[in-house]
């Protein structure tokens, strides 16, 4: 009857207003009505079993890592503002979107880097890559070898200037399914780019212009006008 704990049935003094922490997260083995209870073969109740198999086994299906909203079993829970997003274990279950197979990704149209000739160009041609493969961003940050978050790859494919090291771009397009030595293509094209960027001459700095200076004679007509 752990679900008491809870405070599903009211009363002053329970275990969960003593854990009104942010970040603390209170989970119950059975409902507050009822046992946690296990046949006579298993060695664990129910609740413990499963959240073992849990562990042990993964969920498929699901992220790479598991959250404890995600690895809970059926019976309660209370948690205190975002504690239930925190990561528990890894999803041994877990398996990435399958990368097109060699001979699809050499028949791919995809945009060629060669052609872009400013950074802009280039950014774009790195969001269209993502485009052809129908991938969400959050699927292409699981199926990057190192792990790239979602929000760097946002950042990425927003840029307005070209990034400045190349690890975070070639993770992204082997995860889009690109070859390596189409990978080595778009590298090539971002350290041309790159080059062009830092030869760029800076901007002349100009001052603002000042308004032209007044003769002896405009003054003192001005003067005269004020004080008649």
């Amino acid at each position: 009857m752990s679900g008491r704990a809870l405070g599903l049935m009211g009363g002053e003094d329970l275990l969960a207003d003593q854990a009104e922490i942010d970040g603390s997260y209170l989970l119950a083995a059975a409902p507050e009505n009822g046992r946690a209870l296990a046949p006579p073969w298993e060695t664990y109740t129910a609740f413990t079993g499963e959240l073992l198999h849990i562990l042990q086994h993964g969920i498929t299906g699901q992220p790479r890592e598991l959250d404890l909203n995600t690895v809970r079993p059926t019976p309660q829970k209370r948690d205190r503002n975002p504690a239930g997003r925190l990561v528990l274990a890894h999803n041994r279950a877990y398996r990435p979107t399958p990368a097109p197979s060699p001979a699809a990704a050499g028949e791919t149209a995809w945009p060629n880097p060669d052609d872009c000739h400013t950074p802009l160009a280039f950014l774009d041609a790195l969001a269209e890559a993502r485009a052809l493969t129908g991938l969400t961003i959050p699927a292409l940050s699981e199926r990057t070898d190192l792990p790239v978050t979602p929000a760097t790859i946002s950042r990425l494919l927003n840029r307005t200037t070209l990034p400045t090291t190349w690890k975070t771009t070639g993770n992204y397009l082997a995860a889009c399914g690109l070859l390596p030595e189409q990978i080595r293509t778009w590298q090539s094209a971002w350290q041309r780019l790159r080059t062009q960027e830092q030869q760029r001459p800076d901007p002349p700095l100009t001052t603002p212009a000042q308004p032209p200076a007044q003769t002896w004679r405009a003054r003192l007509s001005g003067r005269r006008r004020k004080h008649p």
